[in-house]
């Protein structure tokens, strides 16, 4: 394997000026999330409905984008060679060789993008006939319906694509293409997942902590800054922030409230006019 191809979630779905401008965003954040894992030497460029990307280490790249990226559908570690038909069969069958272990089944799975002289039944028909010839000895055998290993090949405009495992990405939106908000984020776990829900959206998240200190525990705002750092690391930016406010003075002016069945509701009203004041900053 040479070669990423990364499909494109949501994004797919947008009309071409907003589609090419979500693409370079998302161009931009695989050139973060790459560099920041220490790749170096990585070309990336657009294609049809896919992002390519060249690099040394497919496999790993793959995993790292499947798990960071908003705005991938899937992820595909693949072998790149050229459109010609005998070049993909003979592509296919190292990869052929590689993955089909003795007495399992396989399928092949072609898609064809441009123009080209063969259709996508022509490359299933010439790719299956070889690999069951060429590795006749393993006693394979092809099963169109469940097969035990796919081959996948895709040939687009200048290029063939050959790969075997698809790693499903996180969907969504690239970060930070749908405007910005305040996130009110605790030591919980609801805070977490709805400001990383909205991450995927494609929201850029400002995650606001209210340090209530002395009326919660250390244990507490130690579990608010893992919860944070865990949340950074799906930000493709060098720098993430959580905005802390000291919340210690409107919590004792609640608690010296009178009527202790309406703290509850005094204390949320006040934590959403200081998000809101953030917000407004």
């Amino acid at each position: 394997m040479d070669t990423v191809l990364v499909s494109l979630a949501e994004v797919a779905l947008k009309s071409r000026p907003v589609r090419d401008l979500l693409e370079r965003r998302l161009i931009n954040q695989i050139r973060f999330f790459l560099s920041r894992e220490g790749f170096t030497a990585f070309n990336i460029r657009r294609m049809q409905g896919r992002i390519c990307i060249e690099t040394g280490d497919p496999q790993k790249a793959a995993e790292i984008l499947s798990k960071r990226l908003f705005g991938a559908a899937t992820i595909m570690p693949a072998l790149r060679t050229t459109t010609n038909i005998d070049e993909i069969t003979r592509s296919a069958i190292k990869i052929a060789a590689q993955s089909i272990n003795p007495h399992e089944s396989f399928a092949v799975r072609p898609r064809t993008v441009g123009d080209h002289p063969y259709t996508s039944r022509d490359l299933a028909v010439q790719i299956g006939a070889v690999i069951l010839e060429k590795l006749r000895e393993k006693e394979i055998h092809v099963n169109l319906d469940e097969p035990d290993r796919i081959i996948h090949v895709e040939a687009r405009e200048d290029a063939a694509f050959i790969y075997t495992q698809i790693l499903r990405g996180l969907g969504g939106l690239p970060y930070g293409s749908q405007g910005r908000l305040v996130s009110l984020f605790s030591g919980g776990i609801d805070s977490p997942v709805a400001a990383w829900m909205m991450m995927k959206r494609g929201a850029q998240v400002l995650p606001l902590f209210l340090d209530q200190r002395p009326y919660v525990g250390e244990s507490y705002c130690q579990r608010v800054l893992e919860a944070a750092h865990i949340i950074g690391g799906y930000v493709p930016v060098s720098s993430f922030s959580l905005y802390i406010i000291d919340f210690c003075e409107v919590m004792e002016r609640i608690l010296t409230y009178r009527e202790p069945s309406l703290r509850c509701v005094l204390c949320k009203r006040a934590m959403y006019r200081a998000a809101s004041a953030l917000a407004s900053r």
